[in-house]
């Protein structure tokens, strides 16, 4: 971020930053620990990090393995998943099908190992894949989907292709989102979509949990979106929102007994009762005009 510094009556000088998404200087600080801040951008509501974490080798991680394996379980269908994130990718198949018919080519952007796709492909979608983790994408291949391991943007896609490019709890692990929102955008076909699964910082559970919410992930996540936020930065691309939905993804440790597992146990619960913008995850679909 680039800091302007002003000087404010009766105090020390207050730092601003500009917020490298919408180019406002028009923000606040909306939480503060030992080890990290996040910034809230309240022009177009997206929030970041700071200090903004250092890149990372996602080819040698493997994030549903290390970071959600139910006792070390290898992970390769929905069933091996926790119980909010099937219910969750129920509803985004659901989303899904609602705009875009059977035959329909998408392609997912850290795909994992190929949960997601391997659903819609049962369906009767033609389904793509791209991976960084090498050994997530061995997995992926092994259920016989066609996945690329690598990064995105990467050869062998062909550009104004696909009718769906989905992006599932990966816009706020990169550094410049513009960019690759650009690049999806050059590999839509026309009238194309894009979809985005992304945890909700303004969901009742991380203003309930504060700084303790698991899903700052401050070492991974530059960013931190809402809705309204997306569609803002999209906009300049031609993109316009097509429809919204809220999720719960709440997670915690089966067995382990804690306060923090307590809640989220708590909290799964009573979700349902919830108005949706109070939950903790969105599924945004926005559209080429």
């Amino acid at each position: 971020m680039f800091y302007l510094y002003v000087k404010a009556e009766n105090c020390y000088m207050a730092k601003v930053s500009i917020c490298k998404l919408c180019g406002s200087s028009d923000n606040s600080l909306y939480l503060k620990t030992s080890a990290f801040s996040i910034f809230r951008c309240n022009s177009c509501t997206n929030a970041w990090t700071d200090p903004a974490p250092v890149s990372i080798n996602y080819i040698e991680r493997d994030f549903h393995q290390q970071e959600i394996s139910q006792k070390g379980k290898e992970i390769r269908k929905i069933a091996d998943l926790p119980v909010p994130w099937q219910n969750s990718i129920a509803k985004q198949i659901k989303l899904i099908q609602k705009y875009l018919p059977p035959g329909g080519s998408i392609l997912e952007i850290g795909c994992g190992e190929g949960i997601l796709l391997k659903e819609l492909h049962n369906i009767g979608y033609k389904t793509f894949g791209v991976e960084p983790s090498l050994t997530a994408a061995t997995r992926a291949k092994e259920q016989g989907l066609e996945v690329v391991q690598g990064y995105f943007p990467t050869d062998g896609l062909e550009e104004k292709s696909f009718d769906l490019i989905i992006m599932s709890h990966v816009f706020e692990h990169l550094e410049k989102p513009l960019e690759i929102l650009e690049s999806a955008k050059n590999h839509l076909a026309p009238a194309g979509k894009l979809m985005f699964v992304q945890t909700y910082y303004q969901g009742i559970v991380p203003r309930l949990l504060g700084k303790k919410w698991y899903a700052w992930v401050a070492d991974q996540h530059f960013w931190h979106f809402t809705p309204a936020g997306i569609v803002k930065i999209a906009e300049p691309f031609n993109f316009s929102e097509l429809d919204r939905e809220f999720s719960s993804l709440v997670y915690y440790n089966k067995g382990k007994r804690s306060l923090t597992n307590s809640i989220f146990l708590l909290m799964e619960k009573i979700f349902l009762i919830f108005p949706g913008k109070l939950k903790d995850q969105f599924h945004l679909i926005i559209s080429l005009k």
